[in-house]
């Protein structure tokens, strides 16, 4: 019973940073991701596809004067909690410093975007970003590894 209250706790955090990652990204347009997740923010007005990338930037209209120029930053993090170093998911407006968005009870080792179809020969771009999240719960009685992982496109 608390191998699977502790479980449900990690997805239903994972379940909810999913979600509103999803809702961010599917407005958005403009996506950069950096593979090495070492850039500053970046100054684009054009997408780029990328294989493989631990840092995603795009842009979405937050202000609601209808142009996507208001920047998103999701990426991997290290943070630390009662004196442990665990990965986390991390997003940021680009003007105010990372926040971890997911819970100090879950490791998050890899966090990988996909994206595709920001550029190219098509007039209209479709872009498409699938998420891969792998981690781990901590909890030291009921450690449970997990990989999830979803595809957007808008």
């Amino acid at each position: 019973n608390r191998r699977i209250q502790a479980n449900k706790v990690v997805f239903d955090n994972l379940n909810f940073v999913l979600d509103s990652m999803s809702l961010k990204i599917r407005d958005g347009g403009f996506f950069y991701c950096d593979p090495l997740g070492t850039l500053p923010y970046p100054v684009y007005t054009i997408g780029n596809d990328c294989i493989s990338g631990s840092t995603l930037y795009f842009r979405i209209d937050d202000d609601g004067d209808g142009t996507k120029d208001d920047a998103k930053i999701y990426q991997k993090s290290t943070a630390t909690d009662n004196g442990i170093i665990h990965g986390t998911i991390s997003f940021s407006d680009g003007l105010t410093a990372f926040t971890p968005i997911t819970l100090p009870t879950i490791d998050v080792t890899d966090l990988i975007f996909y994206v595709t179809g920001t550029n190219g020969s098509n007039p209209i771009p479709v872009p498409m970003i699938t998420i891969l999240i792998r981690g781990k719960n901590t909890d030291p009685k009921n450690p449970t590894d997990f990989q999830l992982q979803t595809t957007i496109s808008n």
